[in-house]
């Protein structure tokens, strides 16, 4: 269960940093929009420019490269926001199951970090374990051939 508990944590903070990552985006969208639509008191002067192909390229080479810059930030921010909620849900529903199976009591022990030792002693558990069933199988398979000889 402290996997539960960190990767609660870990959705929390992922859900916060694309919170924080979206909102510096749009301040720095805002900054500069800004500075591109400012009135500011600057003298108009007119002129006859030739439009140079090569400049409009570029303009629009970096239009492009902005446009796609803000379409991969974008689509991080909401890929990790969706990658979070998932989590948050799967450990919701892991922890249901688990107080299910449980007979919906919660233990403490779910929420607290076990020590080396304690893995250890239920792998030792679980060995038994093994080894009784196999013990009982094969004792159920010599009376199985036992009794078929009998008869």
């Amino acid at each position: 269960m402290p996997s539960v508990l960190i990767l609660f944590f870990l959705v929390n903070t992922c859900i916060s940093i694309s919170a924080q990552n979206y909102n510096l985006f749009k301040l720095l969208d805002f900054k500069k929009n800004l500075i591109k639509y400012s009135t500011t008191s600057t003298p108009i002067i007119y002129s006859t420019k030739i439009i140079n192909k090569t400049d409009t390229i570029v303009h629009q080479a970096e239009l492009v490269k902005e446009k796609i810059e803000n379409y991969v930030t974008s689509t991080i921010t909401i890929a990790s926001a969706i990658l979070c909620a998932i989590a948050a849900i799967y450990s919701f529903v892991i922890f249901v199951i688990k107080c299910y199976k449980n007979n919906c009591r919660v233990k403490k022990s779910w929420f607290k970090i076990k020590s080396p030792s304690e893995y250890g002693r239920r792998n030792v558990c679980r060995r038994q374990r093994e080894i009784i069933l196999d013990e009982f199988i094969q004792q159920r398979d010599q009376a199985s051939s036992y009794s078929d000889e009998m008869v």
